[in-house]
């Protein structure tokens, strides 16, 4: 799996949803839920997309496309 994306998780939802459009498959690393099951929290807008490195080109170019900066 390649990581495509890191950051908000309103961001990563949109981005999920739109590569799930075009039949690519998203795992998503969210260390903002795991930190707060764990009891403490994060500043940090933690959410990775990973997608398998086949469809790492073409996850790119959509995101790229969405112009989500």
């Amino acid at each position: 799996m390649k990581p495509i994306f890191s950051g908000s998780e309103i961001i990563a939802s949109v981005i999920t949803e739109t590569l799930a459009q075009k039949g690519i498959e998203v795992v998503s690393r969210n260390d903002i839920q795991s930190a707060l099951f764990a009891g403490f929290g994060t500043l940090d807008a933690s959410v990775v997309l990973m997608v398998s490195e086949e469809d790492e080109v073409e996850a790119q170019k959509i995101i790229q496309d969405l112009n989500i900066d």
